[in-house]
């Protein structure tokens, strides 16, 4: 139960005394090297898949492959150029969202619930136009019974029709319900142009099944609900130590107009530098599909890989000083090497340059706003809650607003 009781501990624990492959049971191997979590990542020949989908219910190769590639259909209408608009509406719904005080006093508050609101709203408005609200809401409670779910050590297989797994399936099915209709009115609407019209009308999804429409659109809002939000959260409680890196922020914003296509680059570090030191996706898992071998090791078909973002991470060879919060790495392309908080090869995630774009001008947006302090009343360093996402544990932060911008 050592695993349970410290999991992060206990990852970082196997990497310091075992090294770069590590045998955690007779079917489940632990990946800590940077390179041998690309060989499995990025295979192209697919002899590592993930043999399971969003409802955690296990799935064939063959289904595995399937649905990686239609992934690919996700892909144009997420590329930077395509969403670098949705800033403008990031920033004026975060001054919203955090509004200033008659009195400008300082308060103190959790802003993951704001920034979860705020940038899940963006997202399912670049999804869905302005049915956006209808869909929020349904997707929000999937992934609540979900995340009840994935962060238990005690849940049982998803084919157990247990109390929580027929949550999850109600749960589902209400998604659908409201989902279903929004999808088959992009298909018969030719003149629809948001994001979820442009992927019904891709050529390789032509032929697609409704369940497998609605399934890689949900997947994919899934994946973008909490993760930007988790990501700026961590963003804020470092800035919150750092008035220094405030004010450089804060001076970027000022005098540097953003270009079209562009993301400011001192605002791109910070989060980059969150997600490495609190990768909110802290754990991937693949499944052997063939024999082969890694690292010198033969496995068999079935065998499970687990390779941890938050280990690698803090690999001493891959980051130098990897436990500080150094922004400047960044200035150096070689850091990407090392970053898998987006994941890898036929899974990176297609979201990454929407999730930039957005968590980027909700940083800028707030820092050009207020002022950021620890919160006072928070004697506890900075910890981790790695059950399902990597989130902050009571992440209160001091908000002051500035006087003059």
């Amino acid at each position: 139960m050592a695993y349970e009781e410290d999991r992060l501990g206990f990852l970082l624990g196997l990497r310091e005394r075992y090294g770069a492959i590590v045998a955690f049971d007779d079917r489940t191997t632990i990946v800590n090297d940077v390179d041998l979590a690309h060989e499995v990542l990025t295979n192209r020949q697919r002899a590592f898949a993930i043999l399971g989908n969003f409802r955690s219910e296990r799935v064939t190769v063959r289904q595995a492959g399937a649905a990686a590639e239609a992934l690919t259909a996700l892909g144009p209408g997420l590329r930077r150029t395509a969403v670098t608009h949705l800033g403008p509406q990031t920033s004026r719904l975060i001054e919203q969202a955090f509004p200033r005080t008659t009195t400008n006093a300082a308060m103190a508050l959790d802003p993951l619930p704001r920034l979860e609101d705020v940038l899940t709203r963006v997202t399912y408005g670049h999804y869905f136009g302005d049915d956006w609200s209808t869909v929020q809401p349904v997707v929000g409670r999937l992934l609540a019974r979900l995340a009840a779910v994935f962060g238990s050590p005690f849940a049982l297989p998803s084919f157990l029709p247990t109390p929580s797994r027929l949550r999850i399936r109600f749960a589902y099915r209400a998604a659908r319900a409201v989902i279903d209709p929004l999808i088959e009115t992009r298909r018969r609407t030719p003149e629809a142009d948001d994001y979820v019209a442009q992927v019904v009308r891709r050529q390789q999804l032509a032929h697609a099944t409704p369940d497998r429409l609605a399934d890689l659109v949900i997947g994919s809002m899934l994946a973008a609900h909490r993760i930007p939000a988790i990501g700026v959260a961590w963003a804020l409680l470092e800035l919150a130590h750092r008035p220094g890196l405030q004010e450089d922020l804060l001076a970027e914003s000022l005098e540097r107009p953003q270009a079209p296509g562009s993301l400011s680059p001192l605002a791109l570090a910070v989060i980059l530098e969150a997600l490495r030191l609190h990768p909110p996706t802290w754990i991937l898992n693949r499944t052997v599909t063939e024999a082969t071998v890694l690292g010198g090791y033969e496995l068999a078909p079935g065998h499970r890989l687990i390779i941890s973002p938050y280990v690698i991470h803090r690999d001493p060879a891959v980051f130098e000083n990897p436990s500080a919060f150094d922004v400047d790495r960044w200035q150096h392309r070689s850091a990407m090497r090392g970053f898998l908080g987006f994941g890898r090869g036929l899974h990176l995630c297609p979201g990454q340059h929407l999730g930039l774009a957005t968590m980027t001008s909700a940083l800028s947006a707030i820092i050009r706003n207020w002022h950021l302090e620890p919160d006072p009343t928070s004697r506890s360093p900075l910890s981790e809650d790695p059950r399902s996402s990597l989130v902050p544990v009571r992440p209160a932060v001091r908000f002051s607003a500035r006087h003059s911008r």
